[in-house]
Formats: C-alpha cells, structure tokens, sequence
C-alpha cells in the first residue's frame, strides 16, 4: 500500500517539477504580452504637471491635473497667466509661500506654464 502511494506522490513531483519548468519558460510571455511595433509611443511627462502634482496640488484645484485643493485659490476660475504664476511661486503671496528657494527656476517656468495652459489663462 505505501509504495503505490510512493509511486504516485513521485509521479506528481515529477509533474509539479515540470510545470515549475515550463512556467519559468513560457510565463512571461504570458504574463506580459508584448507590445506591438506600431503602437504609439506614450508622450513624455510634462515636467510642469509633475512640479504641480509634488508642490501644488495639495492647495490649489486644478481640473487639468485633477487636483481639488481647498487651501489656495482655484486656478481654474482665477485663470493666471504665466507671468503671474512665476511671480507669485517664485515670491509667495498671501498665505502662499515663497518657493524660490524649493524649485529651481526652470521647475517654476514649467509650472506656470503648465497652470498657464491647463487653467486657460
């Protein structure tokens, strides 16, 4: 009786041993398939959306960025144009602070370009 159940259980170790096989073989492509060669390309990130959705986003709504910040003011309706968004990121105002010394000068050009051009202003 235990050397039938022996020869079973080695018969299924030989099985698991080899679908362990084929699946380290054949998975990936399984799993993931491959893209095909005439997919468009993704567009790279807008470097001005990633400085609003890390330094922004948590004060101000912006529809664009699918921020809904209660804090500041929402530059959907107050519609800025970049000079003014440069001002005020650079220099702070109101209860807003500076964020000259966070931001390099080219992450404070591309947000307010960004919220320039999302918010319509």
């Amino acid at each position: 009786m235990l050397a039938g159940i022996d020869r079973v259980l080695s018969w299924v170790t030989w099985l698991a041993a080899a679908l362990v096989v084929v699946a380290l073989f054949a998975g990936p492509k399984l799993i993931a398939a491959e893209k095909s060669a005439d997919a468009a390309p993704t567009p790279a990130a807008d470097p001005g959306a990633a400085v609003f959705a890390s330094s922004c986003a948590s004060c101000h709504t912006l529809a664009a960025a699918g921020a809904s910040g209660a804090v500041g003011p929402n530059l959907d309706e107050r519609k800025p144009d970049a000079a003014r968004v440069t001002a005020i990121v650079t220099s702070g105002g109101g209860s807003m602070p500076a964020f000259s010394g966070q931001l390099s000068e080219a992450e404070i050009a591309a947000v307010a370009e960004y919220v320039a051009a999302s918010a319509g202003g």
